[in-house]
């Protein structure tokens, strides 16, 4: 059985609608990252745009080494928040979530 990741990228709202219509995206600041949060919305992901895009990936994409682990922290009601880059060239159209 698969475990998952539901992760979530901030972007604009065009660029929201664009990922939406094409079930692809890329990353204007990094060539071949993106990065992600497993809360689509908490202060620290706030300032990265109004628009919230919701992403499924594989958990063991961890281990083969296309997403990594950039940063945790302890939200203030006690849960923890992950930052993930992800190689933005394996995601497919079925790890994009309506």
């Amino acid at each position: 059985m698969t475990d998952w990741l539901d992760l979530y990228p901030r972007t604009t709202r065009d660029a929201a609608e664009q990922i939406a219509r094409s079930r692809a995206m890329t990353s204007k600041e990094n060539t071949t990252e993106a990065f992600f949060s497993t809360h689509p919305d908490t202060a620290s992901t706030d300032g990265y745009g109004e628009a919230v895009v919701h992403v499924r990936i594989p958990a063991d994409w961890v281990e083969a080494g296309w997403a990594r682990l950039d940063d945790e922290f302890e939200l203030d009601d006690g849960t923890w928040e992950e930052h993930y880059a992800i190689q933005v060239a394996r995601l497919a159209p079925e790890h994009f979530v309506d």
